[in-house]
């Protein structure tokens, strides 16, 4: 929440920007561990390498429900955006 609450004192999320947030951040995590399964397949030698951070992508899909509510917390209780 730190990194939202220092973005949004400099420019506040609107109510559609902060709805979409969540989703937003779930397939950044699902287009990391896509890209990295791929080049990872594609370069055997150096899958360790390549995958060794993709345990952190699927704990963060794992609380993306919790992140969510955090965001609407924050959002509510800041009055940040429209």
């Amino acid at each position: 929440m730190a990194i939202l609450s220092g973005y949004c004192q400099t420019m506040a999320l609107t109510r559609v920007e902060r709805a979409c947030l969540p989703a937003m951040m779930g397939a950044r995590l699902v287009l990391s561990l896509s890209i990295r399964s791929w080049r990872a397949s594609r370069n055997p030698a150096d899958g360790p390498y390549i995958t060794r951070n993709q345990s952190i992508a699927w704990a963060g899909l794992a609380r993306r429900d919790t992140v969510r509510d955090r965001i609407l917390t924050f959002a509510a209780a800041s009055g940040t955006g429209a």
